[in-house]
Protein backbone atom coordinates (compact mmCIF):
# COMPACT_ATOMS: atom_id res chain seq x y z
CA UNK A 1 0.00 0.00 0.00
CA UNK A 2 1.20 3.67 -0.81
CA UNK A 3 2.75 5.46 2.23
CA UNK A 4 0.43 7.88 3.66
CA UNK A 5 1.09 11.76 3.00
CA UNK A 6 0.47 14.34 5.91
CA UNK A 7 -1.01 17.32 3.77
CA UNK A 8 -0.93 19.59 6.74
CA UNK A 9 2.77 18.87 7.74
CA UNK A 10 3.69 19.36 4.42
CA UNK A 11 2.84 22.99 3.95
CA UNK A 12 3.57 23.61 7.78
CA UNK A 13 0.09 24.52 9.15
CA UNK A 14 -2.69 22.76 11.53
CA UNK A 15 -5.79 20.59 10.70
CA UNK A 16 -7.59 23.40 11.74
CA UNK A 17 -5.63 26.09 9.46
CA UNK A 18 -8.11 28.64 7.88
CA UNK A 19 -8.20 29.41 3.73
CA UNK A 20 -5.46 32.28 4.00
CA UNK A 21 -3.04 30.67 6.08
CA UNK A 22 -3.00 27.55 3.76
CA UNK A 23 -2.64 29.86 0.85
CA UNK A 24 0.29 31.80 2.33
CA UNK A 25 2.26 28.66 3.41
CA UNK A 26 1.94 27.72 0.10
CA UNK A 27 2.96 30.62 -1.16
CA UNK A 28 6.05 31.15 0.81
CA UNK A 29 6.90 27.04 0.23
CA UNK A 30 6.47 27.49 -3.69
CA UNK A 31 8.48 30.10 -4.10
CA UNK A 32 11.37 28.78 -2.14
CA UNK A 33 11.29 25.24 -3.61
CA UNK A 34 10.13 26.04 -7.58
CA UNK A 35 12.40 24.81 -10.13
CA UNK A 36 13.12 28.26 -11.28
CA UNK A 37 15.14 29.19 -8.26
CA UNK A 38 16.47 25.66 -7.99
CA UNK A 39 18.01 24.84 -11.34
CA UNK A 40 19.04 21.05 -11.39
CA UNK A 41 18.36 20.36 -7.63
CA UNK A 42 16.01 17.28 -7.64
CA UNK A 43 15.63 17.70 -4.50
CA UNK A 44 14.02 20.64 -4.70
CA UNK A 45 12.07 19.50 -7.84
CA UNK A 46 10.28 16.69 -5.44
CA UNK A 47 9.76 19.35 -2.62
CA UNK A 48 8.04 21.50 -5.02
CA UNK A 49 5.85 18.57 -6.50
CA UNK A 50 4.76 17.24 -2.65
CA UNK A 51 3.83 20.73 -2.30
CA UNK A 52 1.68 21.17 -4.82
CA UNK A 53 -0.33 17.96 -4.22
CA UNK A 54 -0.67 19.16 -0.77
CA UNK A 55 -2.14 22.21 -1.59
CA UNK A 56 -4.13 20.49 -4.72
CA UNK A 57 -6.03 18.75 -1.64
CA UNK A 58 -6.12 21.12 1.11
CA UNK A 59 -7.39 24.26 -1.38
CA UNK A 60 -10.23 22.85 -2.23
CA UNK A 61 -13.05 22.10 0.25
CA UNK A 62 -14.35 18.96 -1.06
CA UNK A 63 -11.08 16.94 -1.49
CA UNK A 64 -10.34 18.43 1.94
CA UNK A 65 -12.90 17.26 3.29
CA UNK A 66 -12.53 13.75 1.80
CA UNK A 67 -9.09 13.29 2.95
CA UNK A 68 -9.56 14.51 6.09
CA UNK A 69 -12.18 11.42 6.56
CA UNK A 70 -9.34 9.18 5.94
CA UNK A 71 -8.95 9.48 10.00
CA UNK A 72 -7.35 11.89 12.62
CA UNK A 73 -4.98 9.18 13.61
CA UNK A 74 -3.00 8.78 10.70
CA UNK A 75 0.64 9.77 10.68
CA UNK A 76 3.21 10.76 8.38
CA UNK A 77 4.77 7.36 6.83
CA UNK A 78 2.21 5.41 7.86
CA UNK A 79 0.61 2.83 5.53
CA UNK A 80 -3.16 3.03 4.77
CA UNK A 81 -6.15 1.02 3.58
CA UNK A 82 -8.53 2.91 1.34
CA UNK A 83 -12.04 2.49 1.41
CA UNK A 84 -13.47 -0.97 -0.30
CA UNK A 85 -13.20 0.10 -4.18
CA UNK A 86 -11.80 3.34 -3.53
CA UNK A 87 -14.03 6.61 -2.65
CA UNK A 88 -16.90 7.04 -5.16
CA UNK A 89 -16.78 10.43 -7.18
CA UNK A 90 -18.55 9.43 -10.31
CA UNK A 91 -21.98 10.85 -9.36
CA UNK A 92 -20.75 13.87 -7.71
CA UNK A 93 -22.10 16.04 -11.12
CA UNK A 94 -20.19 17.23 -14.00
CA UNK A 95 -16.71 19.06 -13.36
CA UNK A 96 -16.82 19.36 -9.49
CA UNK A 97 -13.80 17.50 -8.79
CA UNK A 98 -11.78 18.31 -11.48
CA UNK A 99 -8.03 18.48 -10.91
CA UNK A 100 -6.66 22.17 -11.91
CA UNK A 101 -3.14 21.08 -12.04
CA UNK A 102 -3.33 19.14 -15.59
CA UNK A 103 -0.42 16.96 -14.73
CA UNK A 104 -1.48 13.59 -13.00
CA UNK A 105 1.69 12.03 -12.96
CA UNK A 106 3.30 14.51 -10.67
CA UNK A 107 0.80 13.34 -7.82
CA UNK A 108 1.74 10.69 -5.90
CA UNK A 109 0.53 7.05 -5.48
CA UNK A 110 -0.75 8.10 -2.50
CA UNK A 111 -2.86 10.85 -4.44
CA UNK A 112 -4.02 8.92 -6.88
CA UNK A 113 -5.16 5.81 -4.49
CA UNK A 114 -7.33 8.38 -2.86
CA UNK A 115 -8.56 10.24 -5.88
CA UNK A 116 -7.66 8.19 -8.69
CA UNK A 117 -11.41 7.35 -10.06
CA UNK A 118 -13.67 8.80 -11.82
CA UNK A 119 -11.97 12.64 -12.61
CA UNK A 120 -11.37 14.41 -15.43
CA UNK A 121 -8.02 16.20 -16.13
CA UNK A 122 -7.30 19.86 -17.60
CA UNK A 123 -5.71 23.26 -17.32
CA UNK A 124 -7.92 25.58 -15.16
CA UNK A 125 -9.05 28.97 -16.27
CA UNK A 126 -10.41 29.58 -12.98
CA UNK A 127 -8.86 31.71 -10.26
CA UNK A 128 -6.71 28.81 -8.83
CA UNK A 129 -3.84 30.80 -6.82
CA UNK A 130 -1.61 28.43 -7.63
CA UNK A 131 -1.61 29.27 -11.15
CA UNK A 132 1.20 32.25 -10.89
CA UNK A 133 2.79 34.48 -7.68
CA UNK A 134 3.65 37.68 -9.16
CA UNK A 135 6.04 40.66 -8.29
CA UNK A 136 5.99 43.78 -9.46
CA UNK A 137 7.34 46.90 -9.67
CA UNK A 138 6.33 50.54 -10.93
CA UNK A 139 8.91 51.30 -13.15
CA UNK A 140 7.60 52.67 -16.60
CA UNK A 141 9.02 48.65 -17.78
CA UNK A 142 6.88 46.98 -15.24
CA UNK A 143 8.16 43.42 -14.55
CA UNK A 144 6.67 40.45 -13.75
CA UNK A 145 8.22 37.33 -12.75
CA UNK A 146 6.32 33.97 -12.59
CA UNK A 147 6.51 31.10 -10.47
CA UNK A 148 4.06 27.88 -10.26
CA UNK A 149 1.96 25.49 -12.42
CA UNK A 150 3.02 26.48 -15.79
CA UNK A 151 0.22 23.82 -16.80
CA UNK A 152 -2.23 26.67 -16.38
CA UNK A 153 -2.17 28.83 -19.39
CA UNK A 154 -3.78 31.87 -18.33
CA UNK A 155 -1.60 34.46 -16.26
CA UNK A 156 -3.22 37.18 -12.99
CA UNK A 157 -1.38 39.76 -11.95
CA UNK A 158 -1.96 43.08 -10.37
CA UNK A 159 -1.28 46.44 -12.23
CA UNK A 160 -0.54 48.84 -10.09
CA UNK A 161 -1.71 52.28 -11.59
CA UNK A 162 -1.54 56.17 -10.06
CA UNK A 163 -5.00 57.50 -10.01
CA UNK A 164 -3.39 60.41 -12.51
CA UNK A 165 -2.98 56.96 -14.90
CA UNK A 166 -6.41 55.97 -14.17
CA UNK A 167 -7.77 59.78 -15.06
CA UNK A 168 -5.83 60.63 -18.14
CA UNK A 169 -6.17 56.77 -19.94
CA UNK A 170 -2.55 55.57 -22.21
CA UNK A 171 -0.39 53.07 -23.48
CA UNK A 172 1.67 51.33 -20.59
CA UNK A 173 4.79 49.01 -21.46
CA UNK A 174 5.42 46.29 -19.60
CA UNK A 175 8.04 43.42 -19.46
CA UNK A 176 7.01 39.66 -18.58
CA UNK A 177 9.40 37.14 -17.33
CA UNK A 178 8.64 33.85 -17.36
CA UNK A 179 10.71 30.74 -17.48
CA UNK A 180 13.86 32.88 -17.90
CA UNK A 181 11.91 34.27 -21.04
CA UNK A 182 11.15 38.10 -21.16
CA UNK A 183 8.07 39.81 -23.59
CA UNK A 184 7.08 42.96 -24.09
CA UNK A 185 4.05 43.69 -24.27
CA UNK A 186 1.90 47.11 -24.33
CA UNK A 187 -1.61 47.64 -22.37
CA UNK A 188 -3.94 49.84 -23.40
CA UNK A 189 -5.43 51.61 -19.87
CA UNK A 190 -9.08 52.45 -21.14
CA UNK A 191 -11.41 54.88 -19.23
CA UNK A 192 -13.76 53.62 -17.09
CA UNK A 193 -11.41 50.96 -15.22
CA UNK A 194 -11.43 51.12 -10.91
CA UNK A 195 -9.57 49.61 -8.61
CA UNK A 196 -10.11 46.02 -8.84
CA UNK A 197 -10.89 46.02 -12.68
CA UNK A 198 -8.80 43.73 -14.84
CA UNK A 199 -8.10 43.61 -18.12
CA UNK A 200 -8.08 40.76 -20.24
CA UNK A 201 -5.22 40.70 -22.82
CA UNK A 202 -6.29 37.89 -24.90
CA UNK A 203 -3.27 35.76 -26.35
CA UNK A 204 -0.56 37.15 -24.00
CA UNK A 205 -0.64 34.74 -21.46
CA UNK A 206 1.48 30.88 -21.59
CA UNK A 207 1.64 29.01 -24.56
CA UNK A 208 2.13 24.86 -24.87
CA UNK A 209 1.83 23.80 -28.79
CA UNK A 210 -0.48 25.49 -30.65
CA UNK A 211 -2.53 26.83 -27.36
CA UNK A 212 -1.92 30.08 -25.64
CA UNK A 213 -3.66 31.00 -22.82
CA UNK A 214 -4.69 35.10 -21.83
CA UNK A 215 -2.83 37.44 -19.91
CA UNK A 216 -5.27 38.84 -16.51
CA UNK A 217 -4.33 42.49 -15.14
CA UNK A 218 -6.42 43.39 -11.90
CA UNK A 219 -6.26 47.17 -11.70
CA UNK A 220 -4.83 48.79 -8.13
CA UNK A 221 -4.94 52.19 -7.60
CA UNK A 222 -1.90 53.29 -5.63
CA UNK A 223 -2.62 55.14 -2.66
CA UNK A 224 -2.67 59.22 -3.06
CA UNK A 225 -1.81 61.22 -0.58
CA UNK A 226 -3.59 63.98 -1.87
CA UNK A 227 -6.95 62.13 -3.14
CA UNK A 228 -9.06 58.99 -1.60
CA UNK A 229 -11.19 56.97 -3.77
CA UNK A 230 -14.75 55.70 -3.04
CA UNK A 231 -16.06 53.95 -6.12
CA UNK A 232 -16.42 56.07 -8.68
CA UNK A 233 -16.17 59.39 -6.14
CA UNK A 234 -13.07 61.20 -5.46
CA UNK A 235 -12.29 62.86 -2.19
CA UNK A 236 -9.70 65.73 -0.89
CA UNK A 237 -8.97 68.02 1.67
CA UNK A 238 -8.57 71.74 1.83
CA UNK A 239 -7.32 73.63 4.74
CA UNK A 240 -8.67 77.64 5.23
CA UNK A 241 -8.76 80.41 7.46
CA UNK A 242 -11.30 81.18 9.93
CA UNK A 243 -11.73 84.54 7.84
CA UNK A 244 -12.12 82.44 4.74
CA UNK A 245 -14.75 80.67 6.51
CA UNK A 246 -16.62 83.06 8.00
CA UNK A 247 -16.75 85.79 4.92
CA UNK A 248 -16.31 83.32 1.61
CA UNK A 249 -13.36 83.39 -0.21
CA UNK A 250 -12.48 81.86 -3.91
CA UNK A 251 -9.33 79.03 -3.72
CA UNK A 252 -7.70 76.48 -5.62
CA UNK A 253 -7.62 73.12 -4.85
CA UNK A 254 -5.39 70.05 -6.78
CA UNK A 255 -7.31 68.34 -9.57
CA UNK A 256 -6.84 64.62 -9.55
CA UNK A 257 -6.86 64.93 -13.74
CA UNK A 258 -3.42 67.41 -12.92
CA UNK A 259 -3.23 71.03 -12.34
CA UNK A 260 -5.58 73.21 -10.43
CA UNK A 261 -9.43 73.59 -9.91
CA UNK A 262 -10.84 77.16 -8.61
CA UNK A 263 -13.22 76.63 -5.96
CA UNK A 264 -15.54 79.15 -4.30
CA UNK A 265 -15.74 78.57 -0.17
CA UNK A 266 -19.19 80.07 0.91
CA UNK A 267 -19.78 82.24 3.94
CA UNK A 268 -20.29 80.82 6.84
CA UNK A 269 -18.58 77.23 6.21
CA UNK A 270 -18.07 75.26 8.92
CA UNK A 271 -15.38 72.35 9.52
CA UNK A 272 -15.92 69.15 7.79
CA UNK A 273 -18.31 70.05 5.42
CA UNK A 274 -18.19 68.83 1.92
CA UNK A 275 -18.26 71.06 -1.00
CA UNK A 276 -18.98 68.52 -4.41
CA UNK A 277 -17.32 69.66 -7.37
CA UNK A 278 -19.44 67.12 -10.41
CA UNK A 279 -17.70 65.21 -13.23
CA UNK A 280 -14.51 65.27 -11.61
CA UNK A 281 -14.69 61.52 -10.19
CA UNK A 282 -13.73 59.07 -12.24
CA UNK A 283 -15.00 57.60 -15.28
CA UNK A 284 -17.44 54.96 -16.17
CA UNK A 285 -18.02 52.26 -18.49
CA UNK A 286 -20.99 54.98 -20.19
CA UNK A 287 -18.55 57.86 -20.44
CA UNK A 288 -19.68 60.02 -17.58
CA UNK A 289 -17.68 60.28 -14.47
CA UNK A 290 -17.88 60.58 -10.46
CA UNK A 291 -17.96 63.25 -8.76
CA UNK A 292 -14.95 65.58 -6.57
CA UNK A 293 -15.88 66.16 -3.23
CA UNK A 294 -13.42 68.77 -1.31
CA UNK A 295 -13.60 68.48 2.59
CA UNK A 296 -13.21 72.08 4.04
CA UNK A 297 -10.62 71.71 6.87
CA UNK A 298 -10.82 75.36 9.38
CA UNK A 299 -6.98 76.10 11.19
CA UNK A 300 -5.36 79.02 12.05
CA UNK A 301 -2.54 80.89 10.69
CA UNK A 302 0.81 80.32 12.21
CA UNK A 303 1.70 83.68 12.95
CA UNK A 304 -0.46 86.62 13.21
CA UNK A 305 0.12 90.48 13.56
CA UNK A 306 -0.14 92.65 17.00
CA UNK A 307 -3.22 94.18 15.10
CA UNK A 308 -5.14 90.80 14.14
CA UNK A 309 -4.58 89.49 18.03
CA UNK A 310 -6.05 92.43 19.43
CA UNK A 311 -9.20 92.19 16.97
CA UNK A 312 -9.54 88.62 18.28
CA UNK A 313 -9.69 89.88 21.76
CA UNK A 314 -12.26 92.19 20.72
CA UNK A 315 -14.45 89.54 19.24
CA UNK A 316 -14.37 87.47 22.11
Amino acid sequence: MPEYKDYYKILGVSKNASQNEIKSAYRKLAMKYHPDRNPGNKEAESKFKEINEAYEVLSDSNKRKMYDNLGSGWQQGDEFTPPPNGFNFNNAGSGQYRYKTGNFNDFSDFFKTIFGGGFDFFSSTGNDDRRKTFRSSLDENEEFESFGNLNDLNIESELQLTLYEILNPSVKKLSLRYNNQVKEIKVNIPKGIKDGSVIKLKGQGLKSGNRTGDLYLKIKIIQDEKFTVSDYDIITETLISPRQAVLGDDVEISSPDGGFIKIKIPPMTHTNTKLRIRNRGLYKNDGTRGDLYVKILIDIPDAITSQEKELYKKMK
